[in-house]
């Protein structure tokens, strides 16, 4: 394949979509309350290196996201739009990554059509919302893809090879799932000519990617006993997800259903016009999109079938198999619909149905501000209350004092002064109430269904008292007042 050269689009068009990105995905940045994992996030970040590092014997995360966060928090501080900013930051330049992909690799077209479609996805504009590591992670994988097809493309680019080595580390320390896009990269050198003349480079590339993770295997080789032998709160999908998440990908059902029947067009016409097969063959052919689609495929269906065992197949967990899935898209139509008018069109339809249906503002579902303000109304200076689960703390000293969510790790003990207690059972509940012997009493249950499945804390704490009332804050929020 011979490449394009530099021209004015070769900046505009990338720029344009940088540009792009940043002005839709910052709009809402600071509506949402900062909550779901969030708080856990920008808590951590807080501390000092050696804290954080401490820290990750007990998190699901390696520690690159979080030191991220620690600057920007030394550097902005901790309001919404400060901590979000580098999501929103990973996502845009995402999106021109998938652009260089495409126009490198395929088409100019088809960079544009799979960027727009990455654009315009709510998943992609809620996570980009969020102070978590999933939009770094997303941009590390569409990097190593794009210097991975290069290194196919030209073996002999030693610079290629750095930049591959680079990544690869930043991928495994920002997630432990960046095992799976290395793991990729080996299964895909099967689908190259010159495999056996990489073997020697991609084994030296991977093993000192290995050597610069010597750090962190200790506590990688304790966080996957804990996974795999305690489990997680994550539940086994159903066979539904398999496909349902490809729905989400691309906003909803219907998106899935256009873009089904703009295949199935295009194959009607190719099968009336007798050259479907060839088509076929030229897809099958070009080894860039077997790479593409491996990148894929192989991920997507590794996860779900591992998650019967030890689930893992959840929408933040594979975004990152999405953005191969959107070069995939675009590249199949790109086949189907050679002529480029018709392709442009088809492109259109597409990208209008997703524009039509993107929530530039997607809720998370949760109104901490609201429960806060439930509480302090209710709360009485001597009134205590109890908070569950317990690393709820994190969250509602966020929104209830922001003084005391900064004096990490002492915030409970502050909390604590203001008798508000982060609980994890039954047992702890009763020893507050019997010491204290409260004539009222708050019991926030904030999303207790993991910990408290059959309600133990709240049955206890009712037993002690006359008077019983129930606020409900969306979603999952439930303030129960007591008094006698």
């Amino acid at each position: 394949m011979e490449f394009k050269k530099n021209t004015p689009y070769s900046f505009l068009i990338p720029l344009f979509l940088f540009l792009l990105n940043i002005l839709i995905k910052s709009l809402f940045l600071s509506n949402r309350d900062i909550a779901l994992d969030e708080p856990f996030s920008i808590y951590y970040g807080q501390m000092s290196m050696a804290e954080i590092v401490e820290m990750l014997y007990n998190e699901n995360n390696p520690p690159l996201h979080f030191f991220i966060l620690h600057f920007v928090i030394k550097l902005f501080g901790m309001g919404p739009v400060a901590v979000r900013f580098p999501s929103l930051l990973f996502s845009a330049f995402t999106a021109v990554v998938i652009y260089k992909i495409g126009d490198k690799f395929f088409s100019r077209i088809a960079g544009i059509g799979a960027a727009l479609i990455f654009t315009f996805s709510t998943m992609h504009i809620f996570f980009s919302h969020e102070a978590r590591v999933y939009p770094l992670f997303v941009l590390l994988t569409a990097g190593s893809l794009y210097y991975f097809l290069k290194i196919a493309s030209s073996p002999l680019n030693k610079k290629d090879y750095y930049w591959l080595f680079a990544l690869n580390v930043l991928l495994i320390y920002s997630h432990y799932f960046g095992f799976f896009v290395l793991f990729i990269e080996v299964v895909s050198l099967v689908l190259l000519k010159e495999k056996k003349k990489l073997i020697r480079s991609f084994f030296l590339l991977m093993l000192f990617a290995g050597l610069c993770y010597i750090p962190m295997i200790l506590i990688f080789i304790h966080r996957l006993g804990v996974s795999t032998g305690k489990g997680t709160w994550v539940v086994a999908p159903g066979v539904t997800e398999l496909y349902g998440n490809l729905n989400r990908f691309l906003n909803n059902k219907y998106n899935t259903m256009v873009l089904l029947v703009l295949f199935t067009v295009a194959c009607c016409l190719l099968i009336y016009e007798n050259k479907l097969k060839h088509k076929i063959k030229g897809i099958l052919s070009n080894v860039y999109f077997k790479i593409v689609l491996a990148w894929f495929v192989i991920p997507y269906l590794i996860m779900f079938t591992v998650s019967f065992k030890y689930p893992m197949f959840i929408d933040r967990y594979i975004l990152f198999t999405s953005v191969p899935f959107f070069i995939v898209i675009v590249v199949l139509l790109s086949y189907l619909y050679e002529a480029k008018r018709f392709l442009i069109a088809v492109l259109t339809v597409f990208v209008c149905s997703q524009l039509i249906t993107v929530q530039l503002n997607p809720d998370n579902n949760r109104r901490l501000k609201e429960l806060v303000d439930v509480v302090a109304k209710l709360k009485k200076t001597e009134t205590p209350v109890l908070l569950a689960p317990d690393y709820a703390y994190m969250s509602f000293s966020y929104h209830y004092n922001l003084e005391y969510f900064q004096q990490a790790p002492k915030t409970v003990e502050l909390l604590n002064r203001e008798k508000i207690f982060p609980i994890a059972s039954m047992e702890r509940a009763n020893e507050i109430i019997n010491n204290q012997k409260p004539p009222a009493i708050i019991y926030v249950q904030a999303g207790t269904e993991f910990m408290d499945p059959d309600n133990r804390i709240l049955k206890a704490v009712e037993a002690k008292y006359k008077e019983h009332h129930v606020f409900h804050v969306f979603e999952i929020y439930d303030v129960h007042y007591f008094k006698n």
